[in-house]
């Protein structure tokens, strides 16, 4: 699963610099001047690919939380059923929270990405104050900087609660394949 976890992270967090660097070439043109079509295209091209990278982001952070859900229930039943040793659920059970809040970040990182993208938004029909003098889109640029780093930190961090969770898992795996064997029971290799 790690295996697939990170080759999904990797594509989406290619799709949100992608995003990224489409939110900066719009300042090479006149994002004011209708007459610009270029740059009009490029800010509704960066409006779309900033809500499927959030929505991205938010899909594989939500894979993360499901398979420790189900991988930390699954070593629970198995030690259960097979008498092993209860470390391994509270190990697991562990990792799980840890990982938790990571996921819970990612997901909360690109909601507030595309927040300060819409109120950085000129095509808005409403208005934000500036904050401080500082203008919407400045604040979106560092959101998104800041906010890249951390999904990708983020990823990081669930990447590697997973590898952990599936040595849980080897060694869960090894034991039931001892009692299996001792018992005269099949045994997969």
């Amino acid at each position: 699963m790690n295996r697939i976890f990170k080759t999904l992270a990797i594509v989406t967090v290619i799709f949100v610099i992608g995003t990224f660097l489409l939110g900066l070439s719009i300042e090479l043109g006149d994002i004011h001047d209708r007459k610009d079509l270029v740059t009009q295209s490029r800010a509704t091209m960066h409006r779309l690919t900033g809500i499927a990278a959030g929505m991205f982001v938010i899909l594989i952070n939500s894979i993360a939380v499901t398979y420790f859900v189900g991988t930390t229930r699954w070593v629970k039943e198995v030690c259960d059923t097979y008498g092993i040793d209860q470390t391994h659920v509270v190990h697991s059970t562990l990792l799980k929270r840890a990982s938790f809040p990571w996921a819970v970040t990612g997901m909360l990182v690109p909601v507030v990405i595309v927040a300060m993208g819409g109120a950085a938004d000129p095509s808005a029909t409403t208005k934000l104050p500036l904050i401080a003098g500082i203008e919407w889109k400045w604040m979106h640029l560092v959101t998104a900087g800041i906010g890249l780093f951390t999904i990708v930190w983020a990823f990081m961090q669930q990447s590697y609660y997973m590898s952990e969770n599936q040595a849980v898992i080897g060694r869960v795996m090894d034991a039931v394949k001892k009692i299996r064997s001792d018992r005269g029971l099949d045994v997969e290799q």
